[in-house]
């Protein structure tokens, strides 16, 4: 009974971080897996579409059906990293993604320190 009180608190905390406990000077300083921030615009101001969605891009709702709402997806459109991408241009940072609201652009880095 003790761990399930201690993962209530857990789920409670980290869904309630604000921008000051997710970045520290300009850059993500928690695992993209567990950002659970609001931002939901890509760095190139393209918003981002709902991960239950299949439009413009069905992988969403793949993504959505595979890693679910234990990886932060639902009914929403923020930036996530549900599956542990990494940005190959900056090994050292976090970051975070998602399917955007724009045919042509698939995917897009969002930048929720910013």
């Amino acid at each position: 009974m003790h761990w399930q009180r201690m993962l209530v608190l857990a789920i409670i905390f980290s869904c309630t971080l604000s921008k000051a406990q997710y970045c520290e000077n300009g850059q993500l300083i928690v695992d993209g897996g567990s950002y659970r921030g609001t931002v939901s615009v890509t760095r190139s101001g393209i918003t981002c579409q709902k991960w239950t969605s299949t439009s413009p891009h069905s992988l969403a709702r793949d993504f959505y059906n595979i890693h679910g709402e234990a990886a932060g997806l639902g009914e929403h459109n923020y930036c996530r990293n549900p599956d542990g991408t990494i940005d190959f241009e900056n090994l050292d940072e976090e970051v975070v993604w998602c399917f955007t609201s724009d045919p042509s652009v698939p995917w897009d880095y969002c930048d929720p320190c910013q």
